[in-house]
């Protein structure tokens, strides 16, 4: 899977769960979602994203952009309901996908087009990372691989 996969038209955008965030919605050239429980499905966004709010952001949130998690005690991805499911997949040259907020769970597999990195402190990836390089760095974080996150 890349960013390509989650552009309007494809085959994923037919999907009764996809939601395309119009280019009005980034500020800037980031969308910010203003509450986590409002992102669900297959969020495609045309900028870079930046998640600020605690809370489940039960979706797959795919971006042209950067995506930056802050906040701490974020939840994202839709979690062993979905057997194989990505849950961030960015598409930013140098530095796709970025976990900077202590107390992250991702629950899907992240993809970046470029370097994934997540430095902020107990950070949990369920399914691992694909990207050009992969940075773990905050204390008491990890990247595993449960037996969910391999498609039926």
């Amino acid at each position: 899977m890349t960013i390509r996969d989650y552009r309007p038209g494809t085959p994923m955008s037919r999907s009764a769960a996809y939601v395309a965030i119009p280019s009005s919605s980034c500020v800037d050239g980031t969308w910010t979602p203003t509450n986590a429980s409002t992102v669900t499905g297959i969020v495609y966004v045309p900028c870079a994203v930046n998640l600020t709010k605690a809370g489940r952001y039960d979706a797959t949130i795919a971006a042209e952009g950067l995506i930056t998690v802050t906040a701490r005690g974020i939840t994202v991805g839709p979690g062993s309901a979905q057997r194989g499911a990505v849950a961030l997949v960015g598409g930013a040259p140098g530095t796709s996908v970025t976990l900077v907020g202590a107390d992250t769970t991702v629950l899907g597999q992240v993809v970046g087009s470029a370097a994934v990195r997540a430095t902020g402190a107990r950070t949990a990836m369920s399914c691992g990372a694909v990207g050009s390089s992969i940075y773990i760095g905050g204390a008491d974080s990890s990247a595993t691989l449960g037996t969910w996150c391999v498609p039926g």
